[in-house]
Order: C-alpha cells, then sequence, then structure tokens
C-alpha cells in the first residue's frame, strides 16, 4: 500500500505564488491550513453588510478597523476575515496575528458552510478570542467566546431584535436589526 503524501503550503509559499505571479490579485484565494481555498464572490448584500458594519465601527479609537485584510494565523493559515477590530497601532510592516486581534467578524451567506466548519475552528486554535459569524440567509449574529485547541467553549445567538457587544467592549451595543437593514 502506498502511502498518500501531503504538501501543506506554508504562509512564505503563499506569497512566493503570488510575487512569481502564479496567483494573481483577481484570483480571490486564501491560505487555510495549507490549502489554497478560492474565495466565494461578494453579492451585494454581503457588501452592504460589511460597509454598515464597518461604518458603525470606524468611529472608535480604542481600535483599527480592517476590512477584507489578511490575518496570519499560523504557519499555514492566511485567511482575509471581512472585519477584524486591531490593536490600534500600525501593522504595516507584517500581517496582523491573533494577539492583534480583538474581534473578528465574518459575513456569511454562500460562504456560511466554509465559514462555519472551517474558518471558526482555525480562529479558535489560533487563540482569537471573539469570533461573529454575520449569518446573512438567516438574520442572526453567532457569537463565539472561549477559544480552544478543539473549538469555542461558549456560543450564543444574537436574533432580530437583540443586541450584540464585543466581549473587549461591552460598552459598544449593536442592534442587529441595524446589521439586517430591518431599521
Amino acid at each position: 500500500m502506498t502511502e498518500v503524501l501531503i504538501h501543506r503550503l506554508t504562509v512564505e509559499d503563499y506569497y512566493l505564488l503570488a510575487e512569481e505571479g502564479r496567483l494573481t490579485p483577481d484570483s480571490r484565494t486564501e491560505l487555510l491550513d495549507g490549502q489554497i481555498v478560492n474565495m466565494f464572490p461578494i453579492g451585494p448584500f454581503h457588501s452592504d453588510v460589511v460597509d454598515w458594519l464597518s461604518n458603525l465601527l470606524v468611529d472608535r479609537k480604542r481600535w483599527t478597523v480592517r476590512t477584507q485584510g489578511p490575518l496570519r494565523l499560523s504557519k499555514f493559515s492566511v485567511p482575509e476575515p471581512d472585519i477584524m477590530l486591531l490593536q490600534p497601532r500600525r501593522h504595516n510592516r507584517a500581517l496582523p496575528g491573533p494577539k492583534d486581534v480583538y474581534l473578528l467578524i465574518e459575513v456569511a451567506d454562500s460562504s456560511l458552510q466554509m465559514d462555519k466548519t472551517k474558518k471558526v475552528p482555525l480562529y479558535a486554535q489560533a487563540g482569537i478570542p471573539e469570533v461573529w459569524v454575520v449569518d446573512v440567509p438567516h438574520a442572526l449574529v453567532e457569537v463565539y467566546r472561549d477559544p480552544t485547541a478543539a473549538g469555542y467553549a461558549t456560543r450564543t445567538i444574537g436574533r432580530l431584535g437583540g443586541t450584540v457587544s464585543p466581549a473587549s467592549f461591552p460598552d459598544v451595543v449593536l442592534k442587529t436589526s441595524e446589521i439586517f437593514a430591518q431599521e
């Protein structure tokens, strides 16, 4: 019996492919656990929610908002979350890492299954303290906290008519109805 060997790309391999022109900016890919994964197309409702949330959160001085930018999770993973609240400093010499993140938000419509089954576990393993999955089809916000190597220990649901707040900034209260343009 022949053993199947799988080569996992490192972050350095991934960026080398881009430098060599094998991955172009139009490629719309992410590196997840050593595999190049195609990103889902961004639809109008997805874009609207990302823009709206970013604008709600950008008026703060306690963090930096980054939208759809890379995050170095590990030697093998560089996802591009929809929104991150990062420590308020420049990240111009290196990609931000897990210790830089207060809150990570994935807006999910066509990407819902990928976000919940592939990305959220990787975020937990990397120690991201809090992840929100904004579930567009079901108009709810899944809030994941307390990361462990096996996943997040705490999961709560923000439904329409309710509110959600980042654990690091409990004074910041967002209405779920406003996130989903129900107001």
